[in-house]
Order: C-alpha cells, then structure tokens, then sequence
C-alpha cells in the first residue's frame, strides 16, 4: 500500500492524490510492486502499477467523443522522480519535468474477471526499461511497434492464451493523453500522465503514413475502437481504416520524424559492399562492422550550440538504418519527400538525427552541390527527384523482406550514397568519429 504521508516521497504523493481525485472509491488498489527496486540492482524500473476498475464513460448530447466501456486501468509509479534523493533520477527544479516528466497508463476492456489481469503491468515494465536504456521520452502521437500481441501470455488465462497466440490484432500501441488525468506537479517537477494504447497493423502503417496525433482524435470518435478513453480490446476485429473506409489523406503525411536506430559515416571503397540491392555485379565484403559515426556522437548539444556549429560537408555518404527505419523510409519517400517535405530520422539512444531534405525546402545546410552534410551530431541529406523515384522503387517491398536475409544494400552509385538495412541488434554502436580527411573544406 503507497503511504502518501510518506514526506521523503513528494513523487509519490503527487501521483497518488491525482489517482485518488479520479478514484476516491477506489483508496487502496491492488499493485503490482517490484520486488526489488531498481535503485538497488532490480531488473524493473517502475517502483509501482497500480490497478483501478474504471465503469467507463457514457457519451451525451453536450460531446463529440463516444462512450467508453468498462475496463482497468494501470497508472505506474517511476518514471518520474518519486523521491528527489538522485537515487534514480537527476534531482530537478519544480518548474521543469519530474525525471521522465511523464508517468504511463493503460486501459484494457474488462470482460468477466474479478482481478485486473497482470500482463498490462508487464508490458509497462518492459516500456520503462526500453525507457530507461535509451533515454528515449514518449510524446502523444509517437507509435511504437511491437510485433506481437501485446499479452504476455505467461500470466493470461488459457482461453485468453490460446487466443492471444492465434487472433488478436493488437500487436503495436501509441502514445495519447490520458483523458481523465491532468498534469500534476510535485516540488521535483511535472509529471504528464500518457495512455498506451493497442493499435493493429493497419494502424500502425496509417499512424506512420499520416498522423498520431490525428489517429487518436479520430479512434476517440469511435466507440469500436476504444472510445473517448481509448480503451484497449484485445479482441477487436475491425480496424480504423475498415471503420472509416479510406482514412489517409492525399496531401502527404503530417508525420515529420520517428525515433529509431541509424547511424552514418562516409562511404568507403566498393570492396567494402556485398549484396547490393539493384545492382548485377557484386563484390566480397571486407569489414561491415567497423562504421564510422558523427564526430559529436552521444554528446547533448543544445539547439543554441547546434546553430553556431559549422557545417562540414562529405563527398559520400553511408546511411545505415534498422529494417523498422527501412519500412517507414517508404512512407517518408512516398508521403513527404514527393510532398517537397522534410522527414527525420531520431536516433533512440543518441542525439544523433539524420533529416532527408528535398531541393525546395528552405533553412537547409545541403545543396545540390554539396548534398550531404552534417552540424555537429545532425546530417542532412539532399534528395532530388530522380534519386526519390530509385527509392521508391527499392524501399517499396522492403516489409516483404525476410529477416534472416538482412542485411541489404541499396546503392546509388551515380548520387554516391549507400543504404544499408539491418536487424536491431546488429546495429554497431561503438563507433569511431569520421577522419578530417574525409571532410570537404
């Protein structure tokens, strides 16, 4: 049980009185708890999640949102600083964000349990401890693939279990407000309250190609798909775009950027590439695994220094993405680049970013002449029309590729760029600065 009287824990104490103001009826909930903090050596990040029984909300004629049905919900307990000691999180001033400056929520559609199921507060903890690797912060609107159904079958009921592994479609989530939680603060800081939500397939290439932040406003509207709650069933048949009929606009996406895994250096001798996508004539490859990185490569440099950094500038360029980066590189070519729009590429445990720029788009360091460039840990690349078209082209069955043929090679001689695809956790990244040499004065 949480002591909010508790004077040492002011984080504590804040989350729980906003609990308490929306559940009054609810004072001791059940918790799943870490069994050993993660402060003093525990595998698990949130200290707490707590369990609420939540009746739902029924729509009326004074609104736009559809009713809710009943389900849980999970609030956690650790992402923000619960205890302002520096035992987990950087101490900071009560005007900024309370260490992650969010805490996360879920809802799931009860149907006839008595007790919350337990999955929901497994799949919290294994969305704090990506959080806590990579430094990474959610924001509503960001979408998170996950690949599988969101039950960790290990703690569902059989029937849920054999469901789980054979039919539910909710196999990634996004990040929303949560509706009925507001901004709290503690004397270490705000703390936001952000909903993950279980979206399908579909919806997760529509949340790409178009928008979070829109998505969410328009599942809202939809008592089918989790209502003005957003409430997550894990059952549900039908996906947005089968609800709305065709749902992505004409315009291009409003998705400017996605944080993944990428990292670049310049492109080395051609007997350094195998297996090049496109091209007729291959050649043994030498040394994938050394890849050069940018020269500021895990140093924070805030916006203000960023701008007085000089731009250098490379003579080629080699981008080396995740295959997650390399199926959403399709929908930044097709539904932003061809839109004269920007599209950037965050790296998740890095300040690094890589943004493809069109020809037409102001307030860029590239040109034609000089197309790849980098200030300080950010690179842009220039992507003309005829290089837009070969992309296109390449990237467009990307999501077909199996993974055990990976990595993959698109290279674009006459433009002297190379892309390569690869898993996750091939990814490199010790890496070592570029050499002077290979800069353009």
């Amino acid at each position: 049980m949480l002591m909010i009287e508790d004077k040492d824990s002011p984080g504590i104490q804040a989350i729980y009185e906003a609990c308490y103001t929306l559940y009054s009826d609810q004072p001791t909930p059940p918790q799943v708890t870490a069994l050993q903090k993660f402060w003093l050596g525990g595998p698990d990040p949130l200290d707490f999640i707590s369990m609420y029984e939540n009746n739902g909300f029924k729509n009326n004629a004074n609104n736009d949102f559809e009713s809710s049905c009943a389900h849980w919900h999970y609030i956690t307990y650790g992402l923000s600083d619960l205890y302002g000691d520096a035992r987990l999180h950087d101490q900071s001033s009560s005007d900024g964000p309370s260490g992650f400056g969010f805490e996360l929520t879920f809802r799931l559609k009860r149907s006839n349990e008595i007790k919350a199921p337990l999955w929901p507060a497994m799949l919290l903890q294994s969305l704090a401890r990506y959080l806590f690797r990579s430094q990474a912060k959610f924001a509503p609107g960001d979408h998170i693939p996950w690949g599988r159904p969101l039950e960790d079958t290990t703690n569902c009921s059989k029937e849920d279990e054999e469901f789980s592994k054979c039919n539910s479609r909710i196999t990634n989530m996004l990040i929303a407000p949560d509706a009925q939680i507001q901004r709290v603060y503690s004397k270490h800081g705000y703390i936001d309250f952000f909903q993950v939500v279980g979206i399908c397939d579909e919806e997760m290439q529509l949340a790409r190609r178009w928008s979070g932040i829109e998505m969410i406003a328009a599942m809202r509207k939809r008592v089918e798909t989790g209502g003005s709650l957003l409430v997550t069933d894990m059952r549900r048949g039908e996906s947005l775009n089968d609800l709305e009929g065709n749902f992505h606009k004409n315009e291009g996406s409003n998705l400017s950027g996605v944080t993944t895994e990428v990292s670049w250096g310049r492109w080395g001798s051609l007997e350094e590439i195998i297996d090049v996508v496109g091209e007729e004539e291959y050649v043994p490859i030498k040394n994938v695994q050394q890849f050069p990185q940018t020269p500021f490569y895990g140093i924070n440099i805030s916006p203000g220094t960023l701008e007085l950094l000089h731009p250098h500038f490379l003579e080629n360029i080699h981008l080396k993405i995740s295959k997650d980066a390399g199926e959403i590189m399709f929908s930044a070519i097709t539904d932003r680049l061809k839109f004269q729009r920007h599209f950037t590429f965050l790296h998740c445990r890095s300040d690094m970013a890589v943004t493809l720029v069109t020809e037409n788009i102001t307030g860029t360091f590239v040109s034609e002449d000089k197309p790849y460039g980098f200030r300080g840990a950010w690179l842009q690349i220039l992507v003309n029309k005829e290089l837009i078209m070969e992309m296109e082209r390449d990237f467009a069955n990307l999501k077909k590729i199996e993974t055990n043929t990976l990595p993959l090679y698109f290279r674009y001689s006459k433009f002297k760029l190379l892309i390569s695809v690869h898993l996750s956790d091939s990814l490199d990244l010790d890496k070592y600065p570029l050499d002077n040499e290979d800069i353009i004065p």
